[in-house]
């Protein structure tokens, strides 16, 4: 038995001083959309979204509209500094911190670099030049960036290659130091092992052969 029915069986023999069941909630209408809802009387909306665009029309209305001296001053700004925010750059800058960007970073950050570097995805059809896949590609410098800084942004020193035929490559990483100098790394100084290696490597003809 339902607890409506078991009220109006209460009634009948103990009258009216029993607890009425609660009411349903009434029938209300959305002021923004129309929409009806069933809602208590506090609730104007029938939902989050219909609140929110209510709010953002009553932001509008009441913002003021820009004068005209105001939309000329603003055109004028726009126009100057090319309709994007001066960007402070080098000692400009509040997080500049003594100019400790390593020089290979700043060239492979510019624009130059980057606009190149399309160019050559675009000549290699975005594909691994060895087996042709379009996955995980990237760019690979015949030439080691670090030694050959001349042939850092010729079209001839570069090509794309997917990741797994990158790591085959014997310049990848460390690994050419790793092969053609492990005499020199046994006897050789910790600190300036990487720097001594470098300047030897510029020395050989192993990739001019």
């Amino acid at each position: 038995m339902k607890y409506n029915d078991k009220l109006k069986e209460a009634r009948k023999v103990w009258g009216k001083s029993i607890k009425p069941s609660r009411s349903k909630k009434p029938t209300k209408q959305c002021i923004f959309c129309g929409t009806s809802f069933t809602g208590y009387s506090i609730r104007k909306f029938c939902g989050k979204s219909c609140a929110t665009k209510s709010r953002i029309q009553e932001l509008l209305a009441s913002r003021k509209p820009w004068s005209e001296e105001r939309r000329k001053r603003q055109s004028e700004t726009m126009l100057k500094i090319g309709k994007k925010p001066p960007v402070k750059k080098g000692s400009d800058n509040h997080r500049w911190k003594g100019g400790i960007t390593p020089e290979s970073d700043k060239i492979r950050k510019s624009q130059i670099y980057k606009n190149w570097k399309k160019s050559i995805y675009e000549r290699d059809n975005n594909s691994c030049v060895d087996c042709g896949s379009k996955e995980n590609i990237e760019l690979h410098h015949i030439k080691p960036f670090s030694l050959f800084p001349e042939l850092r942004m010729v079209d001839e020193n570069a090509k794309i290659l997917c990741k797994s035929c990158h790591v085959k490559t014997d310049s990848y990483g460390w690994r050419f130091y790793n092969k053609n100098f492990k005499d020199y790394k046994k006897h050789g100084e910790q600190n300036t092992e990487r720097a001594k290696a470098r300047r030897l490597l510029k020395q050989t003809e192993i990739f001019n052969n």
